[in-house]
């Protein structure tokens, strides 16, 4: 057990420190383009980074999970997570390549000016390389250094060529292309990496297991699809009831908002494995493990949302925000707290104890009330109604995971 928690805290501290640049980088790279893009222009990036979001999601599957939790599972078989590898990866590309029609589709709806359209084509190279992108196989292997690495290489590569290109508010494609190809580049050495390092054992892939895989996923992308309903919509749901620009001084406040929550992706990432072989063991040592890396977490991103409260004012300066983008970032500091807390109920608790589908269950109410309240608020008070629309559905989902895990593990073991 001690030599487990080393290697938690260690990949923690070394994706912390390779990282650390990686947290500055959307930063800046957020003030530029808000600059230079104008609202108007960054509301159609904001719109055009939504949709990708979705087909992100739709590839992804839940593999994210399910694969990373199997390989912890079995990480002394060499011939299983071989098969796990290559069975994924499979999967998570036939899936790019079969959603793409309806991504055009919608894009073609959506996009009545055709600069903007053939943007939001070129935009599809970041759903190829976050399907092809292998990080669920370094979290369950617990090496997450080589991503750590080269995640940093492609931030640095994103950034020069945005400062580079990026100098009018006619350069959305160049924004685009500037982070889509370092992205995929990143994915692709990624790959021949466990290539050479992993899977030297040759594996027929059978259809059965790849439908084996897809339902023991689905509970999985549906909680996953149901997340980016609850976090990703809003843009889209905005651009129907208000202007690009409008759009554009939402989307600031949010994706600052979801620049700085990507602080505990290295955090969450580490722990993951390590809470999936404690409940494996056994569900009092799952607790057990929860409580010792849950409590930590949750303490920084209150200590998070206290600094954006206080802070946030500075923001008008620093990244040309405006005074509605301000209080809008402070509705989803609320946001950022309960985002954490739901990581550690729904993925370090639930699904690391293989209730994905109580997972799934419970996002798919708090999305659906979510939903709901855009339509009811966006027309009305539109950015500020779309944060809190976010924020109360993340708070419910916050009660009905608490809820059940009281039920469950506490209750049933009192």
């Amino acid at each position: 057990m001690e030599k487990e928690t080393r290697v938690v805290i260690k990949n923690i501290i070394y994706l912390l420190s390779t990282r650390g640049l990686t947290y500055v980088f959307p930063l800046l790279i957020l003030g530029h383009l808000v600059k230079t893009l104008n609202a108007d222009g960054f509301g159609h990036y904001a719109i055009i980074f939504s949709l990708t979001t979705y087909a992100q999601a739709i590839a992804d599957y839940g593999f994210s999970l399910t694969s990373s939790r199997e390989i912890s599972k079995n990480i002394e078989k060499k011939e299983k997570i071989a098969k796990i590898y290559l069975e994924t990866t499979t999967l998570k590309l036939l899936i790019t390549l079969a959603i793409y029609p309806v991504y055009y589709f919608f894009c073609k709806l959506y996009f009545k000016d055709e600069n903007v359209f053939i943007s939001s084509q070129y935009a599809y190279t970041l759903t190829i390389s976050g399907a092809f992108l292998p990080i669920w196989f370094f979290q369950g292997v617990e090496y997450l250094k080589i991503p750590a690495i080269m995640n940093l290489f492609g931030k640095i590569i994103s950034f020069g060529l945005i400062f580079v290109f990026v100098k009018t508010e006619s350069d959305l494609t160049a924004a685009i292309l500037a982070q889509s190809i370092p992205a995929l580049l990143v994915a692709v050495y990624c790959n021949f990496f466990i290539f050479n390092k992993y899977i030297f054992i040759p594996i027929n892939i059978k259809k059965s297991n790849l439908w084996e895989s897809l339902k023991d996923g689905w509970s999985i992308f549906v909680s996953s699809m149901s997340s980016i309903i609850l976090t990703n919509s809003a843009v889209l749901i905005l651009g129907v009831f208000a202007t690009t620009e409008v759009v554009g001084i939402y989307a600031a406040a949010e994706r600052l908002a979801k620049a700085i929550t990507s602080v505990f992706a290295p955090i969450t990432q580490a722990i993951y494995p390590y809470n999936c072989r404690s409940f494996s063991r056994s569900k009092a040592e799952g607790l057990r493990s929860v409580r010792k890396t849950g409590w930590p977490t949750i303490a920084l991103a209150f200590l998070c949302t206290i600094l954006i409260l206080i802070c946030s004012g500075y923001l008008t300066t620093l990244i040309n925000f405006n005074d509605n983008s301000v209080f809008i970032l402070k509705i989803f500091s609320l946001w950022l707290l309960l985002g954490v807390i739901n990581n550690v109920l729904g993925i370090q608790i639930l699904c690391a104890s293989s209730e994905n589908k109580i997972y799934a269950r419970s996002f798919l109410i708090s999305a659906i009330l979510s939903l709901l309240l855009m339509f009811m608020l966006c027309p009305v008070i539109y950015g500020v109604g779309a944060a809190l629309s976010v924020t109360i559905g993340e708070f419910v989902l916050t009660i009905l995971m608490y809820q059940y895990i009281r039920r469950k593990y506490v209750v049933s073991h009192s």
